[in-house]
């Protein structure tokens, strides 16, 4: 389905730099993923774009500070990185 209006919608990803940049890589992987498939679906009457990982309070504020920007979809994700191994015999 799709509307006589070019709408396109961010999708932004907000996670926290204190995990790392393999964690960070990998949540930008999973939005690009869900991004892909949402467009992909055709199910949605505008295109949904991926926008980078949200990490620090400026980030945020000048992605809403956009004003040609009409609605954002919000995603947050945290990862936590655990080792589960035993510590000596």
């Amino acid at each position: 389905m799709k509307t006589g209006r070019n709408y396109k919608f961010w999708f932004c990803t907000g996670s926290q730099d204190l995990y790392g940049d393999e964690c960070l890589a990998n949540v930008a992987a999973h939005s690009k993923e869900i991004v892909a498939k949402l467009n992909e679906s055709g199910k949605l009457p505008f295109e949904v774009v991926w926008k980078p990982t949200l990490i620090t309070n400026e980030l945020i504020r000048r992605t809403f500070n956009v004003r040609r920007c009409y609605r954002m979809v919000p995603y947050i994700l945290t990862c936590k990185v655990m080792d589960f191994r035993t510590q000596g015999a």
